[in-house]
């Protein structure tokens, strides 16, 4: 080998040898800088967690030492503690109650409710029964007044005024003032038959009645009647007790039944001129027989 190859390679391995060196250095640097570095966490861990656990431990001790130094303050704080769960339960407790009473509060509530509906479903029956009663009531008591004081409702007994009136036939009658010849009236007075009569008038006070039984035919002021509701001529005389010409007294009314046969009336004594005053009405319409209202249609 040649001088300077040699000195070539000589050159040549010192530069390898350095880069080696360098590099080797640089590795010691690193690895001791991560060294020291991990050395720095850990007594930093070691430190931060003996600092933790000593003040954790002066903590506990202090409370500890608080503790031992004010045994009454925690007792209290104990009782309070306690005393604060007995209300809580007892809240509970309450709360639990209030609540079953409101419940069954509600249902008394909606009971009662219920009733109420009841009573008032019977009161509003009651007032309707109550009601009508009245309504019916009242209907009887105006009808009541109407045929005491106005109408009268007067049933026919026996023959004497037959055709035109007939035994059970039902008669409205109504009071006047005045009472004219024609007039179908009720009787009143007391009499030989001790009962009320129904008979036709034929004169008032003042008047003369005269009866021609021969022909059947009476007279008035000395006119003779057109009597077509007459039921059959005279065939029976006078009852003798009477004198006609009959001059008629005030106040009274002369009647005869239209039965004149059947009849016992004005020209009987039993019976005589009747005093106005006992006239209880006149008969204005059937009632009964039904549809055969008008009693003085004579043709």
């Amino acid at each position: 080998m040649s001088e300077e190859n040699k000195e070539f390679n000589t050159e040549g391995n010192e530069e390898v040898a350095k880069e080696s060196v360098e590099e080797y250095v640089e590795e010691a640097v690193e690895a001791t800088i991560e060294e020291s570095a991990e050395e720095a966490t850990e007594d930093a861990t070691e430190d931060a967690t003996e600092d933790a656990t000593e003040k954790t431990t002066e903590d506990s001790s202090e409370d500890d030492k608080a503790k031992e130094e004010k045994p009454e303050e925690a007792l209290e704080e104990n009782a309070e503690q306690l005393s604060q769960n007995e209300v809580s339960e007892e809240s509970l407790v309450v709360d639990v109650d209030k609540s079953s009473s409101d419940s069954g509060k509600m249902s008394a509530l909606v009971k009662d409710v219920k009733n109420a509906d009841k009573e008032d479903a019977k009161h509003k029956l009651h007032l309707n029964v109550y009601d009508f009663a009245s309504i019916i009531m009242s209907a009887f008591i105006i009808i009541a007044i109407i045929f005491t004081f106005a109408f009268r409702l007067v049933g026919v007994v026996g023959q004497s005024m037959e055709s035109t009136l007939h035994e059970n036939d039902w008669l409205i009658t109504m009071q006047r003032d005045k009472y004219v010849r024609g007039d179908i009236v009720v009787i009143t007075e007391p009499n030989f038959f001790n009962e009320p009569l129904i008979k036709r008038v034929i004169a008032t006070g003042g008047q003369v009645v005269d009866i021609d039984y021969a022909s059947s035919t009476v007279y008035v002021d000395g006119e003779a009647l057109n009597e077509p509701y007459i039921n059959e001529s005279f065939i029976v005389e006078n009852y003798d007790d009477v004198d006609f010409p009959y001059t008629v007294p005030e106040g009274k009314l002369f009647c005869m039944g239209d039965n004149r046969n059947h009849s016992t009336d004005s020209r009987s004594n039993r019976i005589g001129a009747v005093d106005e005053r006992y006239i209880l009405g006149k008969a204005v319409v059937r009632l009964l027989p039904f549809g055969d209202f008008d009693i003085y249609d004579y043709e």
